[in-house]
């Protein structure tokens, strides 16, 4: 496999991320300003509405991000088996611009729904809490490359 088909399968990866994520927000946006819980005229059957729309937005988001850190892994044992040398820095930078842009994803939203805006921004740090042992791993493995192409070279 490519170098090129690679970035093309994380380029995919990272679709199906924010698209995902994009979901969520549209859905919990939807939800929130139709049946908001916080009001009392609320009560009964849009209560279960509400929740029963939220746990499918969550399921979506969930399941997205599933793929994209099982693919993320799987695109790094691939690499690893070609033996590319992974750069510890551009990996570290590689995770903070994903975050950064998941939270950019979710800002429109968390500014215009008040009652529920830290829900969103929830799901972004679980995602990036579930992301970063692969990224962690990724970057330890950039710089034993590194560490043993140096000691190798002196050799």
């Amino acid at each position: 496999m490519s170098d090129k088909a690679l970035k093309r399968i994380i380029l995919a990866l990272n679709i199906v991320l924010f698209g995902g994520l994009l979901a969520f927000s549209i859905i919990f946006f939807v939800i929130n300003k139709m049946w908001n819980p916080m009001n009392p005229q609320n009560a009964g059957n849009n209560f279960y509405r509400h929740f029963s729309w939220r746990s499918t937005a969550e399921i979506i988001m969930l399941t997205c991000g599933k793929i994209h850190l099982i693919g993320h892994g799987v695109v790094l044992l691939i690499a690893l088996v070609k033996k590319k040398i992974l750069s510890a820095a551009k990996v570290i930078l590689y995770y903070i611009a994903l975050v950064f842009l998941m939270l950019l994803c979710i800002a429109p939203f968390f500014c215009m729904d008040t009652d529920f805006r830290w829900d969103y921004s929830f799901i972004v740090l679980l995602t990036a809490y579930r992301m970063l042992p692969l990224w962690g791993a990724a970057a330890v493995i950039g710089l034993g490359q590194k560490i043993y192409q140096k000691v190798v070279a002196r050799r």
